[in-house]
């Protein structure tokens, strides 16, 4: 069962890597088109985490525990604070903290089409749950009591409110 769950884990993890890296270079594509400039939002186009996204990913299946920042249970801001504390990144254990960071920092959007990888997603108003862009519309997150570290669409639940870089 653990070999079984490995192999589950090394094949999303590998999937999404090679997502991020696709659309890292499509995304650096239009950036270098643009030369640079701003998108219709105001936000310059982060930089891909991959690294980031790979932590996330190392724990799917793990339990949702309120409070939790891992390593074998996270809640949604404990999984997002884990994976950019492993890549050296430290950023808050909130998700209302984290969106006010990103705020901040001028790098929100509402675009989906905007985000890259690793950059943090929010949801709920007020913000309430976060979650990690890994490409193609989809984010690793910790759901709620009772589910796991997943993958799902970016769009869960309807209640998307944001999202950008920390960085």
């Amino acid at each position: 069962e653990a070999a079984d769950k490995e192999r589950k884990v090394q094949a999303a993890l590998a999937a999404a890597e090679k997502a991020a890296r696709e659309e890292a270079i499509k995304k650096a594509a239009a950036a270098r088109t643009k030369q640079g400039a701003a998108t219709s939002s105001g936000r310059v186009s982060g930089k891909p985490s991959p690294d980031v996204v790979a932590n996330a990913m190392r724990y799917l299946g793990s339990p949702y525990s309120w409070g939790a920042t891992g390593p074998n249970a996270f809640d949604c801001s404990g999984l997002t604070s884990r994976a950019y504390a492993d890549a050296g990144i430290s950023i808050p254990h909130s998700s209302r903290a984290q969106y006010n960071l990103v705020s901040s920092k001028g790098n929100l959007t509402r675009d989906v089409s905007q985000l890259v990888p690793g950059d943090l997603v929010f949801y709920y108003s007020p913000v309430s749950h976060v979650g990690i862009y890994i490409g193609n519309g989809k984010i690793v997150h910790s759901p709620t009591f009772g589910q796991t570290v997943r993958v799902d669409n970016v769009n869960v639940w309807g209640a998307f409110v944001g999202g950008g870089s920390v960085l």
